[in-house]
């Protein structure tokens, strides 16, 4: 990709930014390069300059909602890692505030777009491994101070954790009224109560 000039890199975060709105208003099999465009004020021109096609602008919204779970800081210091700080930190994540609850419909959308179509799930797929990779690492840490039984696999672990934050999320999103935080709370205890030693 070549260099953008900051008046351009703050031009194409404008396109993106309007993208998630329109996204978030409309879902994404109903955004389309002219939507953005509306949105943003201007002609088809200005969005295509920044990118190619909407799948191009989805992987950079999609990378947005990446960026802002890799943001929350999980616990690394021994005296820090307890099963209430770390679903707490699950918590940030999950769609407790309005940014996250953004997040969650991008997410939902991108996923439900991405079925069928390669490049998308490609994508999707490595940041799902690298995700897992991650979350193996944390388990590994709460293993090793105590906090979880000695029996298990620290890769499997990650696994249902990151499907069940996934599924939390994505029921949310369906039904919003069912999944106060309290419920989450509650999952995510129950999660790591299974798991004590």
């Amino acid at each position: 990709m070549r260099q953008l000039s900051e008046n351009q890199r703050a031009r194409r975060a404008d396109v993106v930014e309007c993208a998630w709105r329109v996204i978030i208003r409309d879902g994404v099999d109903r955004t389309s390069i002219r939507s953005i465009a509306q949105e943003l004020g201007g002609t088809t021109g200005i969005v295509t300059h920044y990118f190619r096609d909407k799948d191009e602008l989805l992987l950079f919204a999609l990378d947005r909602v990446i960026k802002a779970m890799q943001q929350v800081e999980f616990p690394e210091k021994k005296s820090d890692l307890t099963v209430k700080n770390v679903v707490a930190c699950w918590l940030k994540i999950l769609p407790t505030s309005k940014d996250c609850k953004d997040n969650w419909r991008v997410w939902t959308a991108f996923m439900g777009y991405a079925v069928g179509r390669e490049r998308l799930m490609a994508e999707y797929r490595k940041h799902h491994s690298e995700q897992i990779a991650e979350v193996t690492k944390g388990f590994a840490s709460m293993r090793a101070a105590g906090l979880l039984t000695s029996k298990g696999n620290e890769r499997d672990d990650a696994i249902g954790c990151l499907a069940l934050i996934d599924g939390l999320g994505m029921a949310w999103v369906i039904n919003p009224d069912r999944y106060p935080e309290r419920v989450f709370r509650s999952v995510l205890n129950d999660f790591y109560a299974a798991r004590a030693p």
